[in-house]
């Protein structure tokens, strides 16, 4: 089966969290690295051992951050050792796949990032939150439909375990600390 060869934008916490769970990466370099996602990636009593399963079928060929050093530490935590790219047109060459990554951004970007690859009709991810504005959620949706590229945006929550355990308890904690009046 070929793999989807997939470019991430940003190399923040959740690039570390998607990257990791999309491509093999070194456990102690991902420690140093990231140190939050390995806690939640790893064995408590062995940093070598990574028990979070991975997502297969993905290669992570390109990276991009507006700090190239940043790129340069996530490039070297991959065990592929993803190309470390100076432009995000760069990033659209070789590429199936987009997968634009913020982690405390805001959304302010994500239509200029999200133009490049929409306008090559490459299939684009976008995190949280999909754009700032309306006006700019409202682009990014016209420029996919226009060069007919799939679009997709999510949490990172929604593919958190610990997420879904707090949620399943929410009746529970609000009982405990909230009581309802009878």
């Amino acid at each position: 089966m070929k793999k989807i060869r997939l470019g991430l934008i940003r190399c923040d916490t959740h690039g570390y969290y998607f990257g990791a769970k999309l491509a093999a990466c070194d456990p102690l370099l991902l420690q140093k690295n990231d140190y939050v996602v390995h806690h939640y990636f790893s064995d408590i009593y062995d940093p070598k051992r990574l028990t979070m399963p991975g997502i297969g079928g993905f290669d992570l060929v390109k990276v991009y951050d507006y700090e190239p050093e940043r790129a340069e530490t996530f490039a070297e935590t991959f065990l592929n050792k993803p190309q470390v790219c100076t432009t995000v047109g760069e990033m659209t060459e070789g590429i199936d796949a987009a997968f634009i990554c913020d982690c405390d951004g805001g959304g302010g970007d994500h239509l200029k990032l999200a133009t490049h690859f929409l306008k090559k009709g490459i299939p684009t991810f976008v995190d949280k939150p999909f754009a700032s504005t309306l006006r700019d959620a409202r682009a990014i949706i016209q420029l996919a439909q226009k060069h007919d590229a799939p679009l997709f945006s999510s949490s990172i929550l929604s593919v958190v375990p610990a997420a879904d355990q707090f949620k399943s308890r929410i009746n529970e904690i609000l009982e405990a600390y909230w009581p309802l009046p009878s």
